[in-house]
């Protein structure tokens, strides 16, 4: 009941099961579908169609299905139940839980309800309806049988949608988190940068600060060396006119005892001679 011989990943593009026996129309149909999956594990998912038919359908799933693989699908909405086989498996999208598989139901139907189908679909359920036998009455035990199962199948559709609804509300989870996530990246690289800004302004700052206290330490500098050389140079040319005049003062004074002596020794010339005179 569960994998056939046939059981591939893929089918080919040629096979009779991909030959469109009815008009294919896109519509979403909550359903649930259920059976086993590659590893044989027995599964029961909440999905939707991607488009339907009166002889089948493309879903959507998070289970990995083999071509060939019976599956039970459920329509939440209109309560049909309908068998059906997996005719084409479609490799999910890069970073996607969910990928396509198309299904052929066993026995064809407007088991989607859709309220206006196309011609073809209108004929292929004449077709169907002509070939069936004729309707046999059941009796009462079967009627509250089907009264039971009725029951159930109402039950297992109220926990098909909670589990739809909490699928969906986890996905819109997922992409609020991914979306806040993507902001919040965006924030740190714009934060990320503008700190790179600032800081290379602030460096920025720093050296034009630094480069212009260096040239007006430097110019204070030149000033000060300036001020203090014309500070020498005054200072000695004083030192040297004091000691030149100190020099010239004591030349003066000086030559000034040479001559008074000079006179002196002069003037007691005569005097020398008149005493030599007097001795001879």
């Amino acid at each position: 009941m569960g994998q056939s011989p046939f059981a591939k990943r893929s089918a080919p593009s040629d096979t009779p099961t991909e030959r469109r026996q009815s008009t294919r129309i896109d519509l979403a149909v909550p359903i649930v579908i259920s059976g086993r999956d590659a590893s044989g594990q027995p599964f029961r998912e909440a999905t939707e169609t991607i488009s339907v038919s009166f002889h089948g359908a493309s879903l959507k799933t998070r289970k990995q299905i083999l071509i060939g693989m019976q599956l039970t699908v459920e329509n939440l909405v209109g309560g049909s139940v309908g068998k059906s086989i997996c005719v084409r498996v479609f490799e999910a999208a890069p970073g996607q839980d969910l990928h396509a598989i198309a299904v052929q139901l066993l026995v064809p139907s407007n088991m989607w309800g859709v309220k206006d189908p196309p011609a073809d679909w209108k004929s292929a359920a004449d077709v169907i309806q002509q070939a069936a036998p004729a309707a046999k009455p059941r009796p009462p035990a079967a009627v509250a049988a089907s009264s039971s199962d009725l029951e159930q199948r109402s039950a297992d559709l109220a926990e098909s949608v909670l589990q739809l609804l909490r699928g969906q509300a986890a996905g819109i989870l997922r992409e609020s988190l991914k979306e806040f996530e993507e902001r919040l990246k965006f924030l740190e690289s714009g934060a990320e940068a503008r700190i790179i800004q600032q800081a290379e302004k602030a460096i920025a700052n720093a050296d034009s600060r630094l480069s212009s206290n260096a040239e007006k330490s430097l110019a204070d500098a030149e000033i000060s060396l300036a001020k203090l050389r014309r500070d020498l140079l005054e200072q000695l040319k004083a030192r040297s006119e004091r000691a030149i005049v100190a020099t010239e003062v004591t030349l003066r004074e000086k030559i000034a005892a040479l001559i008074s002596a000079h006179l002196k020794s002069i003037e007691a010339l005569p005097e020398k001679k008149s005493k030599l005179d007097d001795k001879k």
